[in-house]
């Protein structure tokens, strides 16, 4: 199903790919080569997906994450690691070192499948794209959301410092409004000064901010010009502006 596509047809092998699961199959972005959004389309199976990228990004949506400084990770071994979070022995770890901090992002996922047929493939996770995104921002108070089909993922920023990071299943946008106002009442922040950035939602039309508004000054619902369907716009916007 292609929810989006440019008119120029380019070979995928000139193409990057990022891949996100979704409750049938996977959502699919694929960039040209100066990052802007060429396609978005679901594949239903993995084996749709093509082996020509130029290269691939796989982002996670495990709900087994967490950040830890960076030092304390590398003098680890990772069945310590796993224990020490209560994690699955079987299933591999991933950590990835967030730049603009001394700290890895480390998250657990089931990613053979997804490597034999990719075997390139970068594994990344929602979470840590987003906490990558919301430090780039320089914000004293902030909330920054992004939803891929039913998975919301949230950021918190406090003072200029991150305060948390979470990931919940949502079925309306009614829950999304929720846990941002949790957010707020949670970390006391205020809603006359908090910056809410919002990336995608759950149905086809404008709801969020539309119904946010009269409680937070500064908060905006981002979408992709060129894609009307709000489910898919926000993420086509987030991957626009975080290239």
């Amino acid at each position: 199903m292609i929810i989006f596509a440019a008119s120029k047809n380019i070979n995928p092998s000139e193409l990057s790919a990022l891949i996100y699961p979704i409750t049938k199959g996977y959502l699919v972005a694929e960039r040209n080569k100066d990052n802007q959004l060429h396609s978005l389309k679901i594949c239903n199976e993995l084996n749709e997906i093509s082996e020509q990228y130029q290269s691939s990004t796989f982002y996670s949506n495990s709900i087994n994450f967490t950040l830890l400084p960076k030092l304390s990770v590398e003098l680890l071994p990772e069945d310590d690691v796993k224990a020490f979070l209560k994690w699955e022995k079987q299933i591999p770890i991933h950590i990835n070192n967030i730049t603009l901090n001394e700290v890895a992002f480390i998250f657990q996922h089931e990613t053979l499948p997804l490597t034999s047929k990719l075997p390139s493939v970068k594994i990344s996770h929602l979470g840590e794209v987003l906490v990558t995104s919301i430090l780039q921002k320089n914000w004293k108070e902030g909330i920054m959301t992004l939803c891929v089909d039913s998975q919301l993922v949230i950021a918190v920023i406090k003072d200029g410092h991150l305060q948390v990071c979470n990931l919940f299943e949502v079925n309306n946008n009614d829950e999304i409004i929720y846990y941002v106002m949790l957010m707020i009442q949670e970390y006391q922040l205020s809603q006359e000064n908090v910056i809410v950035e919002i990336y995608g939602e759950l149905t086809e039309e404008a709801y969020i901010q539309d119904n946010l508004t009269s409680f937070l000054r500064k908060i905006t619902s981002l979408a992709h010009p060129q894609i009307k369907n709000l489910k898919y716009s926000g993420l086509a916007q987030f991957i626009e502006q975080n290239s």
